[in-house]
């Protein structure tokens, strides 16, 4: 029986057997001869079926190459020996980046797994510009990379790093200098914003105010900065005079060298508390910020 099934493939295969269809028939003839039918209607080609099996690729690997886009056979194995899974493979293609090869270039790069996972497509795409550029090179990037000091997903300060290192700079030396370029940067965009008065009191990194802290301790805002605002919605407020004003949910007692604006956020710097008696007597002390520039 299973050699007369054999025989019935050539008539099957009549029109040629480069494509094999997806046929139920064809499924059982090879189920009968002791082969996985789904080979026979994955729609695979004959040819492709026949070179992964000679490399002991199973069908549902195969298939998984397919749905990638990966064909023909030949070209499914030349990235699996690269050391990436189908999924892996094409993302790589996403980054125009085409051959194994190069691919495997590129995991030693950026310490890729098989997949190319926790990296995203953009992040691939950036750094292949930069290197076709001519911008950096791969082992710049790498060693780079290789200081442990840098995320790989911060790719404009590693590319610009990798920039000073192929000037000339140790990988040490090109990264100290980019984050002191980065914080010059954001000094000077500061100081043109809000006055050299402002940054060196605050620095340039500015925290919102933490309202619910203050209830616990009023004074652990002294002599630091914050970001706030007093909303126009806000009805739990109480003037105390036009350049003070007190927000007696927190509390929080807010002074200004002029009348304080009410729907505009602001840098404020926290003094001493300013005590003061609630309207039943009871002894309240507020942190006490004084406004030092509005934002808007």
């Amino acid at each position: 029986m299973k050699k007369l099934l054999w025989s019935l493939i050539p008539i099957l295969c009549v029109t040629g057997c480069d494509q094999v269809a997806k046929d139920p028939l064809g499924a059982a003839i090879m189920s009968a001869s002791g082969d996985n039918p789904a080979w026979y209607t994955s729609g695979l080609s004959s040819a492709d079926i026949k070179t992964f099996k000679k490399n002991g690729v199973d069908v549902a690997s195969a298939l998984q190459w397919q749905a990638a886009g990966i064909t023909p056979a030949d070209a499914a194995l030349k990235w699996q020996s690269a050391g990436f899974s189908p999924f892996g493979a094409k993302k790589l293609i996403s980054a125009d980046i085409f051959t194994p090869q190069e691919a495997a270039e590129w995991r030693k790069t950026l310490n890729l797994d098989s997949s190319a996972g926790g990296i995203k497509l953009d992040t691939l795409r950036a750094y292949k510009n930069a290197v076709d550029s001519g911008e950096v090179t791969q082992p710049d990037i790498a060693s780079i990379l290789q200081t442990g000091k840098v995320s790989r997903d911060n790719t404009s300060f590693v590319i610009k790093s990798a920039a000073l290192l192929k000037g000339g700079y140790s990988p040490q030396t090109a990264i100290a200098r980019q984050t002191k370029k980065i914080d010059d940067d954001k000094k000077y965009a500061f100081i043109s914003t809000y006055g050299k008065e402002v940054l060196n009191k605050c620095g340039y990194s500015i925290p919102h105010f933490p309202f619910s802290f203050v209830r616990v301790d009023p004074y652990a805002v002294q002599g630091k900065c914050f970001v706030l605002g007093i909303s126009i919605y806000n009805k739990n407020t109480q003037w105390v005079n036009a350049n003070e004003l007190l927000l007696t949910d927190y509390p929080a007692l807010i002074i200004s060298d002029e009348h304080v604006r009410i729907g505009h956020d602001f840098i404020a710097i926290g003094e001493a508390p300013q005590q003061y008696e609630s309207v039943l007597g009871a002894t309240q002390t507020p942190a006490t910020l004084r406004i030092l520039k509005y934002l808007n």
